[in-house]
Formats: C-alpha cells, structure tokens, sequence
C-alpha cells in the first residue's frame, strides 16, 4: 500500500495503514525545504522500541535507543522495531535524491521529519519511509531491505547475491591503525609486523591505515582542514615510500598490504595542486571535492589506484565517508555524490586490483544503497574497549545494527588487540560475529592462547554460517544501563550456537535461561547443550528452557546439537567455536564415522558403549563417562595441521 502524504495534509495515522504483510510505503510530493509529518502512530499492549539513530549528524555510526513508547524516539532516528501484541512493526527510513529523512518524537507523538534540497530531484514524488508488520522479524527485515533497494533505484544488493570476500580475508590481519593511530612510520609498521611472526602468529595481510597521506591544509580560514596533497606517502615517515614498506613486507612473507584512503581523498577533500589536474570542483569554502562528475572522478581513481598498484598496494579501504555531507555548495545532492563515487571506486578497483574494495563507516542513509560490490562495512566504532562498559556499548551497538546491515553485505566492527583485561570478551565476539578478524597488537604485547582459539593450525580463521544476531529476550535490552545478560544467536552446521556476555556485572553472579527457543528455524526435538565453560550440561527438549549461571563479568558460549540415534557431536573443545572443524558426521549402524580439518581433541555427547576410536586407520585412546554420556577423544594430542578421519565402533 502506497500513502501519498503533502505539505497541505502533515498528518498521516499511521496505524490505521499498517496491516500484517502488507508493506506500507510513504511517500511525499514535491516540496523544498522542510516537512514535519505526524504520524500518529498507536501503541499496542506490553509495547517495546528499540532502534538505530546517528549520535549526530556528521556521525559515521549510528546508536541504538530503547523505550516502552513512541515518545522515547529520538531525533536523527532511521530504523525502529517495536514489538506488542500485534507483532512486531518495522520502520525504516529513506534518506535519498536530495532528500534527508528521519524519525523523532514529542509529546504530540511519533513524526517523520524531511529536508529536501533544491535540485532536480526536488521536483519528483520520492519514498522517504517503509513500515512492515508480521511476526517474524527475520523475513520483516529481509523484506524491507529489498523494498529499499528497489525504492532507491536498485543500485544496490543483497548480501547473498554479492560477490564472495577475497580467500586471504579468512585469514588473520593487522592494522596499523588500531595499534598506533594516526602516529605510524615505516620502522613501527616493521616492528609490529616481525614481532607478530616471530611469536607464531599468522598474520596474512596488513592494512597501512591513516597517517600514512601527503597532506596540507586547505579552505578558508574557518573551514581549514586538512587536503590529499599528492598520490604519494608522507616523505618524513615513509622516506623509502610505500614501495619500501610493501618490499620490506613481502620479505617477511606479507603479500596482501591495503592502504585506507577517505571517500573524498581525505577529510578536507583534494588539495587544489591535485583537484586543478581533474578539473574538480570547490565548495564554498574552497574545498575540493570528488563525486560531482562520474568521469572525472572515476578518472581521479584510476590514476590512485594505477600509481598504488605500481607500490605494491593490494586493495584499498575506503574510510570517512560521512565526509560527503560535510562539503557544502548549493544544488549539492548527497546521494547522487555518494552515488558517482562509489560507481567510481569499485570500478577503478576493480580494474586495478581485480577486487572491490573495503567499505566502511558508511552508515549514513545517503550511501546506504549504493555498496554495489563490496561485502564488508563497518557497524560500530571500535574506540571504546578499554572499560567494560565501553566494551558493551560497542558490542550492543554492532549487534543493534546488524539485524538490519547482515542483509545488505557482512559487517565489520573493525580491529581489536589480543592483549589487556577484555581480550577474552572481544575475541569470543569476534569468534562469532562473523566479520574479519584484524588485530592491532603493538610489539610484544600478544596473547597467542586466545587467538588459538580462534584460527586453526593451519592459519584459517574459523566462521559462523550466519552473523550474529540478538536473540528476542535481548532485543530490547540496553546492556550498558541494564544488568541483564545480553544474548545473540548463530548457526554452524546442525548446531545453534548462543553467545552470553556478562560483562558489566562486576559483583555478582547472574541466573539466566537458554533454551532452543531462542535460535529461530533450529532444528531437531532434543538437544545435548554443551557450556564452553563448563562442558556438557545435559538433554534440552525444543520448548524447554535450561538455567544457566554466568559468574561477574564472564561470558559463555552454550551450544545446541540436536540427538541423533543417540549421538550428538559438540566439535573440537578447544576452540570458541567448536563445531567449525568439523565437516561431516555419518551414521551407521555400528560405526559413526567423523571428518575434522585437523587433528584436536573432539567431544561427544553418546549414549552408546564404545568398542574402539580409530583415527586415519589407527586405534586411538578415549574417555568415555557413560554417567555423563560424554565421550572425549583425542584428548592427548596436539593439534596437527592434517585432515584427519575418525570412527567410533559401537558394541
């Protein structure tokens, strides 16, 4: 259903347009300026909120905010589920063809406000707003996000349509930039690098990120920022260039290196030395910048990545990307400079390093549907990790935006260091998130036990099949101000996974349930529950709920494996994710056969009495509690980087 809505009709009852399954599309006429719409919109009994808003409006990321009414949205607002007896309600706005449109509240209710720029695109009815209802929040997502796509013009697609992510991202990688900052050189880049091989860490690929530009100030004298001078790396920190770096890499056995650039070049856009050789435009403020031409500025990236290429330069990120908005001229319209500049990126990328690039912090609804290509952005801001507290806001403000952005591509939260006082924390997060793993460790400081836990021998980074994403008993839940255990779910193979954190709580211990429900389209009737802490914790019926018990700022992982003829195989114990390295369990009668990518210690749920365990043909030992029903074999061995093929005998 379509609902046209004027600058003579500001009123739109909103609720008395949204049926179960049937999308509801608002749409404006023509109008420049500014638009406040009441959208009067009704609350159901035991009525929830939650949703993502910019922490400002020059934000690169967006934050969640919670409430039991539509009064409690707050301004800059673009993605609301709330939840009653109804069901639940989706709202997603569309910030697009010079228009800016979000969600805010006062006391007179729920509004729609819009700004609409003066171009061309000023002169069309436009869709700033799509609201769902159903009861299954997944397929409500889904649906909206392909609505998005289509309403904006189908410039962009759903992740699973999207092309896979390069091999060597499933390996480890390090960033300069989460550990030194802006403050990088070659000799620290070098250090870092050679202490991470020489404690076995097997780092694939190295992201050289800000600090590394020639750059110099340029606008006028209130808008001064700093401008990309040149192609070249700043000469005083870099005296042998990039070249030098990326040779002195490959011979540490480096073979990936990507550089970070911002969307515009850098913050204050191209310095007029370099814009005067593309014909670029200025701002008011005489800051140049890129995007006003399709030709010209893929031209300027082909001529970038041309001259990376020839350092050595594998693939680029492309950062700062709010810095669009901030370029100011009249008759400038975001989306269609978002637009041009990514069509110019991915291109010149593509053409240059056979690959699309890295994009993130780009969650601004300007360029939301415009990631054609690349799968990975940026959901959260990782600059908060030093304090529980802080660790909870960026986990809660990841797993908040991602139940929209897992659609659209596979998020990133950016890097993390191995070593300090939540090392543990982030790296089960990151064991099941989903995304990247890229550590920022300086020299020295490296916590080798917890990434082994993470990667196999061999280097390869273990994954969920899905993203992470909050269960429905923390979907509404503010972990930062709540005491309350947050939960997410995900899959790997036949198992549902949930993930607990309970990392605020420095006091006391917290009672909490898990149970079966709590992982949507998991399948199976009984399930053996295995605590990555505490090991096996017993039979779990589908609609049964279990205690758990989480001890002051601990998290853990309970895993759900349905029972099969008696047989339940939890995984390789000593890893997060333990179900990952294993790639195949066949029953037979008498014989349950096994494949591992390597050789680890593996545990079993089994009701059965075991005759033998043989391992590549060779009869090996195994403890087999038949109280517990636990079987545990190849506890003895060390890890061993071979495939390697189990079977169990019964009697």
């Amino acid at each position: 259903m379509q609902f046209i809505c004027s600058k003579k009709n500001p009123v739109l009852p909103l609720t008395d347009y949204v049926s179960i399954g049937d999308p509801l599309l608002i749409s404006i006429e023509t109008f420049i300026g500014y638009l406040k719409i009441n959208l009067q919109a009704v609350e159901g009994q035991n009525f929830r909120i939650t949703g993502s808003r910019l922490a400002r409006p020059d934000s690169d990321f967006s934050i969640p905010f919670y409430g039991e009414s539509f009064k409690s949205v707050p301004s800059s607002t673009f993605f609301v589920i709330t939840h009653d007896q109804f069901g639940y309600t989706v709202l997603f706005c569309l910030s697009h063809k010079d228009l800016e449109s979000y969600l805010e509240a006062d006391e007179d209710g729920l509004h729609l406000v819009l700004r609409s720029g003066a171009s061309r695109d000023a002169k069309q009815t436009r869709t700033p707003l799509i609201c769902l209802r159903g009861y299954d929040l997944k397929a409500l997502l889904d649906e909206t996000l392909q609505l998005a796509l289509k309403i904006t013009g189908n410039h962009g697609r759903m992740a699973s349509f999207k092309s896979q992510l390069p091999s060597w991202l499933d390996y480890l990688g390090w960033d300069s930039g989460v550990a030194l900052g802006l403050d990088i050189n070659h000799e620290k880049i070098i250090s870092a690098v050679k202490s991470l091989l020489s404690q076995g860490v097997p780092i694939k690929y190295v992201m050289i990120d800000e600090g590394w530009q020639q750059l110099a100030l340029n606008g006028k004298d209130e808008e001064r920022k700093w401008a990309m001078l040149d192609f070249e790396a700043d000469k005083e920190r870099f005296n042998r260039g990039l070249k030098g770096l990326v040779v002195d890499l490959q011979a540490l056995g480096i073979h990936k290196v990507g550089i970070w650039h911002g969307i515009m070049g850098y913050r204050g856009g191209i310095h007029p030395f370099l814009a005067k050789q593309y014909d670029l435009p200025p701002d008011r403020y005489g800051r140049y910048y890129l995007g006003s031409d399709l030709g010209r500025t893929f031209q300027f990236f082909y001529d970038y990545y041309a001259y990376l290429k020839e350092q050595g330069i594998n693939f680029v990120k492309i950062g700062d990307q709010n810095a669009v908005s901030q370029f100011d001229k009249p008759q400038i319209n975001a989306t269609a400079l978002y637009k041009n500049l990514q069509a110019a990126i991915q291109a010149a990328a593509n053409i240059q390093f056979n690959q699309p690039t890295i994009n993130t912090e780009c969650l601004r609804n300007e360029n939301l549907f415009y990631w054609s290509t690349s799968p990975i952005a940026r959901s959260a801001s990782t600059t908060d990790w030093k304090h529980p507290m802080g660790l909870m806001r960026s986990l809660r403000n990841h797993l908040t935006n991602c139940l929209w952005l897992q659609f659209l591509m596979q998020p990133d939260i950016g890097g993390w260091i191995t070593h300090g006082l939540l090392s543990e924390h982030l790296a089960i997060f990151h064991a099941f998130s989903g995304v990247c793993h890229v550590i920022g460790d300086l020299p020295g400081k490296h916590n080798k036990r917890l990434l082994q836990k993470l990667i196999l021998a061999s280097g390869i980074i273990l994954k969920p099949d899905e993203p992470l994403t909050l269960c429905q008993q923390s979907l509404f839940v503010d972990p930062v101000h709540d005491t309350k255990v947050y939960k997410a779910y995900t899959f790997k193979g036949k198992a549902g996974i949930i993930v607990a954190f309970n990392v605020i709580n420095d006091k006391n211990s917290v009672n909490e349930s898990v149970s079966p429900l709590d992982i949507p389209d998991l399948k199976g009737d009984t399930f053996a529950l295995f605590s990555y802490r505490n090991g096996f914790l017993g039979l779990v019926d589908k609609l049964e709920y279990f205690d758990v018990v989480l001890t002051p700022s601990m998290s853990d992982i309970y895993t759900f494996v349905p029972v099969e003829k008696g047989i339940a195989v939890w995984g390789c114990s000593s890893y997060y994710l333990a179900p990952a390295p294993i790639t195949e369990v066949q029953h037979e009668e008498e014989v349950l056969n096994i494949r591992c990518l390597e050789g680890s210690p593996i545990m079993l749920y089994c009701e059965r009495e075991v005759l033998e365990v043989r391992r590549n043909g060779e009869v090996i030992p195994w403890e087999h509690d038949f109280k517990l029903r636990t079987l545990k074999i190849d506890s003895k061995l060390l890890k061993t980087t071979e495939p390697c093929y189990y079977s169990i005998t019964f009697e």
